[in-house]
């Protein structure tokens, strides 16, 4: 699943509290990553914050918010993920 939101508490809690199944989210380590990961590792099964330029792959091809995306959520289905922080 693809979607973008406000970087608020309450409204990724109530994203994430809406989908149903195992939850497995990654995101880019940045400015707001341990506050992210500490937000969400409650509610989800799976939580992996990656540092991308130890991904050889996102280094490659065009690059943008949604792409990144993109090959985040296909790196973590494969389990490829070069983890900063993970749960």
């Amino acid at each position: 699943m693809e979607c973008v939101i406000e970087t608020k508490a309450s409204m990724i809690l109530q994203f994430i509290d809406g989908l149903r199944g195992d939850l497995q989210v990654t995101f880019e380590e940045g400015t707001s990553a341990a506050w992210l990961y500490d937000l969400l590792r409650p509610h989800v099964t799976k939580l992996v914050v990656c540092d991308p330029r130890k991904n050889a792959s996102m280094r490659e091809g065009n690059q943008s918010d949604k792409i990144d995306a993109r090959r985040l959520a296909e790196l973590l289905r494969l389990n490829h993920l070069n983890p900063r922080l993970s749960r």
